[in-house]
């Protein structure tokens, strides 16, 4: 029963996109019909997806990620990470949340012979995301409670589920204030842990993009640099004083092209095709993809 409902769903994410997707399931109309279907519970519970991934998480973030009514999340990304990532691979997730579903993903496609580095800088997240890695039994993901970014040390990061930021005024409203939190960069990063084959990092630090890649310039300006899959949001970038415009600059001047992620996976860059203002954008250097 389970997976016709996913494929169902699955063919109307496929027809109407996933900002209309996202925009029903949503709805009054949508979030009645999904509570009508998960019941009303606020408690942590383990839900199986149609790939056999196991998760904890709550009713309505199952819902909010799409995984309750399609038994994956994010599908383009999804069919990209699984196309690109290859055994003996290595790939960096920046910012894997709760749910480390990306996370998860890379380490199924890469095997044994690769590996997975995974960072959640917030410790009631991490230790959810922690949760989640031993639930699918993964031996190849190693964990930091760390936040990437332009330099090492510590900073101030604040708290606001999905939307937790290094900027106050992305993140919102919070009592607590903000915490500090453990920092690292990219370069450092991959030298001290001597990381061979990194083929693909995905980035979403919720507007702090820009400083991520400030702080990984001589592993992506390497001969073999790795691809790059990062969230792209003007409205979070200016939150932290950058901009769309200046993360596309620097790619393009390190030699990235940049592709648009689609139901047909990577095709050539579109400016915001669908009107999204939040997106996804693949960079690579590669002639080939």
């Amino acid at each position: 029963m389970w997976n016709v409902f996913w494929a169902i769903n699955k063919l109307l994410y496929s027809v109407l996109g996933p900002n209309m997707s996202t925009a029903i399931s949503q709805s009054w109309f949508g979030k009645w019909v999904l509570r009508l279907l998960k019941g009303r519970s606020t408690t942590l519970r383990e839900y199986t997806g149609s790939e056999g991934i196991k998760l904890h998480l709550l009713p309505s973030e199952a819902e909010y990620f799409g995984f309750f009514h399609m038994g994956a999340m994010n599908l383009y990304e999804t069919n990209v990470i699984k196309r690109v990532l290859h055994p003996g691979d290595s790939f960096i997730d920046v910012g894997a949340y709760v749910d480390g579903w990306h996370s998860i993903v890379a380490s199924k496609a890469v095997g044994r012979t690769g590996h997975v580095y995974t960072f959640e800088p917030i410790p009631a997240f991490f230790r959810r995301l922690m949760d989640n890695v031993k639930l699918n039994h993964l031996t190849n993901v190693t964990l930091e409670m760390v936040a990437v970014s332009a330099k090492n040390g510590s900073r101030t990061f604040y708290e606001n589920k999905a939307s937790s930021s290094f900027y106050e005024k992305h993140a919102g409203q919070n009592k607590a204030g903000g915490m500090t939190v453990k920092t690292v960069t990219l370069d450092s990063y991959v030298t001290r842990k001597r990381i061979k084959s990194l083929r693909l990092v995905k980035i979403d630090a919720e507007g702090a993009e820009l400083e991520v890649l400030k702080g990984g310039i001589k592993t992506l300006s390497s001969p073999n640099a790795p691809d790059l899959m990062i969230e792209i949001d003007d409205r979070y970038l200016k939150s932290g004083g950058t901009s769309e415009g200046e993360v596309f600059s620097l790619l393009r001047n390190l030699g990235y092209r940049a592709y648009s992620i689609g139901e047909g996976g990577l095709s050539a860059y579109k400016t915001k095709a669908d009107g999204r203002q939040l997106f996804n954008v693949y960079f690579s250097k590669r002639r080939q993809l």
